[in-house]
């Protein structure tokens, strides 16, 4: 998840931060990417 923090930092730099429909939309799909790994997780237990 810290990987995913910094390279959300890096892209925000690189955008700046007026940016923000694309800030939005890697946020829902870091979310989104969060939510499927943890449903894959209780579905293996």
């Amino acid at each position: 998840m810290r990987q995913a923090v910094r390279y959300l930092r890096t892209r925000v730099r690189a955008f700046g931060s007026g940016n923000r429909k694309f800030l939005m939309s890697v946020i829902i799909y870091l979310y989104k990417h969060m939510l499927v790994k943890e449903i894959k997780v209780k579905k293996n237990v």
